[in-house]
C-alpha cells in the first residue's frame, strides 16, 4: 500500500484520536503540571487525562455551539 494512501486512510478514519491526543498533550498538559519519573503515576495521570478530555469532548458535543464555558474553564470547574 503506498504511503500516501496510508496517510489518507488514517486521516479519514482516525481524526478523533489525533483530537484526543492534541487536547490531552497541548491543552490539559498534565505531564507538565505534575512532573514525575514514577511509571505508575505517569500511567495513572495519562488515564486520568484521557477521562478528563473525553468528558470535555462529550460535554462540548452535547451542548452544541452555545457560548459560555470554554475548555480551560471546564477543566478548572472540574478540578
Amino acid at each position: 500500500m503506498p504511503q500516501q494512501q496510508v496517510a489518507e486512510t488514517y486521516s479519514r478514519c482516525f481524526p478523533q484520536i489525533d483530537r484526543l491526543n492534541r487536547c490531552t498533550q497541548d491543552d490539559l498538559q498534565l505531564e507538565h503540571k505534575l512532573v514525575t519519573h514514577n511509571r505508575s503515576i505517569r500511567v495513572i495521570m495519562s488515564l486520568l487525562g484521557i477521562c478528563i478530555v473525553d468528558s470535555w469532548l462529550l460535554f462540548a458535543e452535547a451542548r452544541g455551539a452555545a457560548p459560555g464555558l470554554n475548555q480551560d474553564g471546564y477543566y478548572e470547574d472540574l478540578a
